[in-house]
C-alpha cells in the first residue's frame, strides 16, 4: 500500500491494522507501506525489448556474447535503422527462453559399493 494512502485512513483503523498483524508477528507498516517510487518501480511494465547492453547485462555475459547468439539464430532481435550501426534490440521472450533451455540439471548420484575394489566406491547414475 502506498504510504500517501495508508496516512489519509484514520489513525484508529491504522491502529487496529497494526495491531491484527502484529498477533501474527508481522510489521504491517515496516513490511506493507511503501513510498510512492517504491509503488512506481514495482508497477512498470517491462519492455518487451531490450537493448544489447541490457541483454547482456541480464545474461550476465558480453555484448559480443548477445551478438554471437543473435548470429547463430538462439535469440531473435530488431534492426532498428539500417543505416545506424549498432541499434539493435533484443527479443526478451527469446532471450529469456534462451537461457532457460541452457539450465543444467545434473541427474542425481548415488554411491554403491563397488564389488572389485575392497573398500572403495563406485559411482553410479540413476
Amino acid at each position: 500500500m502506498e504510504r500517501k494512502k495508508w496516512e489519509a485512513i484514520p489513525k484508529q483503523v491504522r491502529d487496529m491494522v497494526v495491531a491484527a498483524f502484529k498477533m501474527a508477528d508481522i510489521d504491517f507498516e515496516r513490511d506493507d507501506v511503501v513510498s510512492e517510487d517504491a509503488a512506481e518501480a514495482t508497477n512498470k511494465v517491462a519492455s518487451p525489448w531490450m537493448t544489447r547492453a541490457e541483454a547482456a547485462e541480464y545474461a550476465k555475459c558480453s555484448t559480443d556474447t548477445i551478438d554471437n547468439w543473435i548470429v547463430k539464430g538462439y535469440i531473435l532481435r530488431a534492426k532498428m535503422d539500417a543505416g545506424k550501426p549498432g541499434s539493435v534490440l533484443i527479443e526478451r521472450v527469446s532471450l529469456e527462453k534462451f537461457l532457460r533451455s541452457k539450465i543444467v540439471n545434473p541427474q542425481k548420484r548415488i554411491r554403491k559399493m563397488a564389488p572389485s575394489v575392497v573398500g572403495g566406491h563406485r559411482v553410479q547414475s540413476i
